[in-house]
């Protein structure tokens, strides 16, 4: 009679150990059109490809857009879990846990078609006006070159700006997506003013841009698995490569 009670109380306890969800994740993520924007059906190419990767894993995410400039704060401070599209680098090892590499990110120098600027290498270019955004990272001679106080980035909030600060002569030159700086120049400038930049075909660097993850979560490491796990069987599907087609292919998976 007491096992015959003990049995529903058992697969009571089970079921209910299933029906618990696990809380979403909170992500990070700002106006980096065409992989991070509200304007773009599931929020962008690259939102769409982590979000699909969590949800092979059984988790989901709160999406929230905040300015460029304070979403690695918020991540390091663990007020947010995750933030993608960013490279890797010592720094900020300190901070986050890195996820596999979603994709290549190339950074072109964009600059006046009056005053072009044809990258070689970095030497090439450490005597220009640099424009730079936020906290992004540009390698790590740039890293070196400002700790030493022989180069210096000129960082703007959102990359936006640094196409005004070029057409008014303010800076020679500045790093960019190629994808995400052509269509801001579509979308942020008039027709005359497009038509006076150009950019270099050599990346000014070329990164593997991946998910940062808070060290300050509990569940830091539990969320890296989630997402490799995921984007693994994305890549094996093809449905990660679908994902980039659907958009244009503006990024090249990894």
């Amino acid at each position: 009679m007491i096992k015959a009670f003990i049995f529903p109380i058992l697969l009571a306890q089970s079921l209910n150990l299933y029906s618990e969800t696990i809380a979403p994740i909170k992500l990070a993520t700002d106006e980096w059109y065409p992989f991070s924007s509200k304007k773009l059906p599931g929020n962008g190419v690259m939102i769409k490809a982590l979000v699909a990767a969590f949800k092979e894993s059984g988790v989901d995410v709160d999406i929230k857009f905040y300015p460029t400039s304070r979403i690695l704060k918020l991540v390091e401070d663990g007020d947010a879990e995750i933030t993608a599209g960013w490279s890797t680098s010592e720094e900020r090892e300190k901070h986050y846990h890195f996820t596999d590499t979603m994709f290549h990110d190339d950074c072109v120098l964009f600059s006046l078609k009056s005053n072009k600027v044809d990258y070689v290498d970095f030497e090439s270019v450490r005597h220009l006006r640099i424009g730079g955004t936020g906290n992004s990272f540009y390698g790590e001679d740039v890293v070196k070159a400002e700790a030493a106080g022989t180069f210096k980035i000129r960082r703007v909030p959102e990359d936006r700006l640094n196409f005004f600060k070029l057409l008014e002569g303010r800076i020679d030159a500045f790093p960019l997506n190629k994808f995400v700086g052509l269509s801001m120049m579509d979308r942020e400038l008039t027709p005359e003013q497009a038509a006076k930049i150009t950019y270099a075909e050599k990346p000014f660097i070329t990164s593997e841009l991946l998910i940062l993850v808070s060290k300050k979560s509990p569940r830091g490491e539990q969320i890296v698995k989630w997402f490799n796990d995921g984007l693994k069987k994305l890549k094996a599907s093809g449905e990660l490569d679908r994902l980039f087609n659907e958009a244009g292919k503006p990024l090249e998976s990894y």
